[in-house]
């Protein structure tokens, strides 16, 4: 009668946890603000406080407690997902049984897939197994749930809404050439509207959607502000940004910003005016003269090209002189220049103005060449003496001025015999 009473009270006591603590028993976190901290861009590490009741329990009765499964759920300012590769409590994986009956803290870490930027908080989940066990060998499990809120350390919202990338473009444009380049200049600001700490910077990436279209090269990232070379690769657009990573108290933060940039089709510049100095020359016999070649483009640009110069001769095979050089190369600044050297003879092209023209591309402008006319020979047609009649007074001296005039009655060098 008395072995069937005290099964009686054990039945009741596995079904209903009657004089055991059973329903009494459970695990609590720990009070205060809770928080992780990241051991890299790819690890969190941190410790959840736990406080494990009992409850009372009868003579011969023993209890245990087991942390069974558990997950984290981490969550980013930027809505961003951390994926996560592995996750330890107390160096077990999830559904190792972790004894947690005289535990007072839950050690864990965590590896991510990839790196893991503006992690707000991370969301704890378990469940954890309470069997108790009589001194007959009857058992009863009982599971619940425990869950736990970890914060940053920081305040990432503010951080992302105090920090900023800013960026320009060196031209101000935004376009470049199939083929061109591009300077693309970033500063990365901080609280207080100024440049962040270069001790807080873990690294700057420049970056390009299509590199099909637009590639990026560092020229300058030693700091929170610096240079990238953007080149055009073929016709389109995307967006050039960058991204910086910074550590701000073990958190680690990304920000980035972006601008779009359009790569148009090379301009075929090409020769659409020539500039020639000096464009008149008044030839002496014998003398040499430069002469120099400016080729310009539409936009009135310096631009390097061909220049032709042609040989000086008429089509009756009469020669104005010679040319040095008669095909030129303008250089970067579209200048060239030759000589030009006059006849020593120029009797035969007395009076006469020649005009050739340099050509580049269908495009020429003229060079004028004036040869002075040949002084015509003058003959004395008339002399004047001035007095023509003089009354002589004895012992007085007097002048006499001889003009001498040509048949156009202009005045006239001569020699004047005297007899």
């Amino acid at each position: 009668m008395f072995l069937s009473i005290r099964w009686i009270i054990l039945t009741l006591i596995v079904l209903f946890g009657i004089g055991c603590g059973g329903s009494s028993s459970r695990v609590g976190v720990g009070g205060g603000t809770l928080s992780f901290q990241m051991v890299s861009e790819y690890g969190v590490r941190g410790v959840i406080p736990i406080s494990v009741e009992s409850g009372p329990t009868l003579e011969g009765v023993t209890r245990k407690i087991s942390l069974v499964s558990f997950s984290f759920t981490p969550r980013t300012a930027d809505g961003e997902s951390c994926p996560i590769r592995d996750s330890l409590v107390e160096g077990r994986r999830n559904h190792e049984p972790i004894d947690i009956t005289n535990t007072p803290s839950l050690r864990f870490q965590i590896e991510f897939r990839r790196p893991c930027y503006n992690l707000e908080s991370l969301a704890f989940q378990g469940r954890y197994l309470i069997e108790t066990t009589f001194e007959d060998g009857l058992k009863k499990e009982e599971e619940k749930e425990l869950s736990a809120l970890l914060k940053s350390p920081i305040d990432v919202g503010r951080v992302l809404g105090s920090h900023r990338i800013e960026l320009t473009f060196k031209d101000g444009k935004g376009s470049l050439e199939e083929g061109g380049e591009e300077i693309l200049l970033y500063r990365i600001i901080g609280d207080g509207e100024r440049e962040v700490e270069r001790e807080e910077l873990v690294r700057v990436e420049p970056y390009s959607e299509q590199r099909s279209i637009v590639e990026v090269a560092p020229l300058d990232l030693n700091g929170s502000s610096g240079a990238v070379v953007l080149k055009g690769k073929e016709v389109g657009k995307t967006r050039v940004g960058i991204r910086a990573v910074l550590n701000k108290e073990g958190v680690y933060i990304k920000l980035e910003n972006s601008r779009e940039v359009e790569v148009v089709q090379k301009e075929e510049r090409r020769v659409a005016r020539i500039v020639v100095e000096p464009p008149v020359i008044d030839v002496r016999p014998g003398e040499s003269y430069t002469i120099t070649v400016i080729t310009l483009d539409s936009g009135n640009r310096p631009i390097s090209a061909k220049v032709q110069v042609p040989v000086l001769v008429d089509r009756e095979g009469v020669l104005y002189g010679e040319i040095d050089n008669h095909t030129l190369y303008t250089d970067e600044n579209g200048r060239a220049t030759f000589t030009y050297r006059a006849p020593e003879d120029l009797k035969s092209l007395s009076g006469t103005v020649y005009t050739f023209r340099v050509e580049s591309g269908g495009v020429s402008q003229e060079v004028k060449l004036i040869f002075p006319k040949e002084e015509e020979k003058r003959r004395v047609a008339k002399l004047v003496v001035d007095p023509s009649i003089i009354h002589v007074e004895a012992g007085k001296s007097y002048t006499i001025t001889v003009l001498t005039l040509d048949d156009g009655n202009r005045p006239l060098p001569a020699k004047v015999e005297i007899p």
